[in-house]
């Protein structure tokens, strides 16, 4: 016997459905999201530019110039490598981070509100006084330490985000448990004998899905941000991968002759946050069981 709520699950998914089409910036969001990843992704089958070449040659040639025998749609930057390429690369790796990393807030955020909700108590207390301790210690000097002493790169940087985020999910979880826990359902499946994990898997972890996924698309946002402030700190990956935080650092000293070196890397990282924030937006209505079509 699972918890229900008073909106049919077929019934939100339509509902949802409508709410997307009408959140017009949600819409927009998931479109240019979507567009994002299938570029990132398929940019090697319209271009062999490897991102690293360099053409001294062609350096610091504006956007929709001809230069080395080859179209810079987004010009080149100080070493004469294709900015559109390379940022084409770096959205890969700024994904990559940032949707990894939630993976591993999500699932330890979720077990540890998941235990400190449902068993309360000492576990509770212990539970949420580390959650506490974690929340008001300043994340990027946890970064800045932990990179400090396993070096920069890919896996390292993953690990940082990733945990580094989870108290975020652990204290939503944690409230969205407590509150289901005084409901006649999981009342009686405990009285049945229905054993703990049962009822956390069964009953108790769906029904805090629809939070979970809000609190998640965010911090996908926020993860974006983060990996592109350490980059552009050379805490980030190895220098020779091209991501949107490096290529800021890198264009900071042509600001004057080479505007689009900074400009449109940060441009990138405005309009992906925003439209993950959108998708966010329409998430948070469209998964509300109060509001129905």
């Amino acid at each position: 016997m699972g918890i229900t709520s008073t909106v049919p699950a077929a019934g939100r998914r339509r509902g949802g459905a409508r709410r997307l089409l009408r959140h017009k910036s949600g819409l927009v969001g998931l479109v240019v999201l979507l567009l994002l990843i299938v570029f990132s992704a398929s940019i090697g089958l319209f271009t062999s530019t490897d991102p690293a070449a360099i053409s001294l040659t062609s350096r610091l040639k504006p956007p929709m110039t001809t230069a080395g025998g080859a179209y810079h749609l987004l010009g080149t930057d100080a070493l004469g490598r294709d900015v559109l390429v390379r940022m084409a690369y770096g959205a890969r790796i700024s994904l990559v981070i940032a949707f990894s990393a939630v993976a591993i807030s999500l699932a330890i955020g979720v077990l540890i509100g998941l235990l400190a909700g449902y068993y309360g108590g000492w576990l509770d207390s212990l539970l949420m006084r580390v959650t506490d301790a974690q929340l008001a210690f300043p994340f990027i000097l946890l970064a800045l330490t932990v990179l400090a002493a396993l070096g920069s790169g890919l896996p390292q940087l993953i690990l940082v985000l990733g945990i580094g985020r989870w108290d975020v999910f652990a204290r939503v979880v944690r409230g969205e448990v407590r509150s289901l826990m005084q409901r006649q359902q999981i009342e009686a499946c405990r009285a049945l004998g229905v054993g703990d994990w049962r009822v956390m898997a069964k009953h108790l972890l769906p029904n805090v899905l629809n939070t979970v996924l809000v609190v998640a698309s965010f911090s996908v946002a926020t993860n974006i941000l983060t990996e592109s402030a350490l980059s552009f700190l050379g805490l980030g990956v190895d220098p020779s991968i091209p991501t949107w935080g490096s290529m800021l650092a890198e264009g900071r000293d042509y600001m004057r002759t080479g505007w689009w070196l900074t400009a449109l890397p940060g441009a990138a990282i405005m309009v992906t946050v925003l439209a993950i924030n959108s998708i966010g937006d329409w998430l948070r209505d469209a998964l509300d069981p109060r509001q129905a079509d």
